[in-house]
């Protein structure tokens, strides 16, 4: 890229920080493949100052930008506002970049998911009134049990199906489980109900995760992390927003 390119996409980025709609940076980012890395570097550089806590160091240039503005005539001061942020974009991309391309490197879908998987505790029935053999199965970690009782199962009720695909999921027969879990949301979306729906959402998620489906994994993720009242939402977030961010464009 030349130099008036690479200081129209950090003026385009600032813009975009800001939320400030730009049609001319889709055209470019449409035209120019180098500008389309360029922008991928940039934001992996902002995520790296959310996850690793470079506040102090872009922070002591924009307090450095600022007496500088204060000082300056008019004329320059849009100058040194693409300075301060050119700055501010360089110690981020030089102090991250050694950690991102080992970050970008060794983190995957399924990796996210190995790091935070939790196993699923059957407790307390929230189906029929009845013990069945799926759920002692289940209680007792016996995977291949709870697969068999399915079949036998005379009524695939939800949590029949979400004990069933949880078990898959511990086989690591993660096809099989994705289809049991959108089996249950698909259940609850006829009879409008929600038994086992936050459940089968999060593990179907972290199903997709541990198969390397990130995008298929990422509106689930993303819903659950909007919803402060889903059972999932505070395990969802401490998920790293850079891992995520990787899982996602990777």
């Amino acid at each position: 890229m030349s130099p008036n390119q690479e200081t129209s996409l950090i003026d385009h980025f600032d813009n975009h920080l800001k939320g400030i709609a730009s049609p001319e940076l889709e055209q470019l980012l449409a035209q120019d493949p180098e500008a389309v890395q360029e922008w991928a570097r940039l934001q992996l550089a902002v995520e790296g100052i959310k996850e690793l806590g470079l506040y102090e160091q872009v922070g002591a240039v924009r307090r450095t930008w600022q007496q500088q503005q204060e000082t300056a005539t008019p004329s320059i001061v849009r100058r040194l506002s693409h300075g301060y942020f050119r700055a501010a974009a360089v110690i981020a991309i030089v102090a991250f970049s050694g950690i991102a391309v080992y970050k970008y490197t060794t983190t995957s879908a399924a990796g996210v998911y190995a790091e935070n998987y939790i196993s699923f505790q059957s407790g307390t029935q929230r189906g029929t009134g009845m013990a069945d053999d799926v759920r002692q199965a289940y209680q007792e970690k016996n995977w291949a049990g709870v697969i068999e009782a399915f079949k036998h199962a005379a009524v695939h009720n939800n949590e029949n199906l979400f004990l069933t695909g949880m078990a898959n999921l511990e086989l690591k027969r993660y096809a099989e489980a994705a289809v049991l879990f959108q089996q249950v949301i698909d259940n609850n979306a006829k009879a409008h109900d929600t038994l086992f729906e936050e459940d089968a959402e999060y593990y179907l998620a972290m199903t997709q995760l541990a198969a390397n489906h990130a995008k298929e994994a990422m509106p689930l993720i993303d819903r659950i992390k909007a919803d402060p009242h889903h059972a999932y939402h505070d395990q969802v977030k401490k998920i790293p927003s850079i891992d995520l961010w990787i899982a996602r464009h990777k």
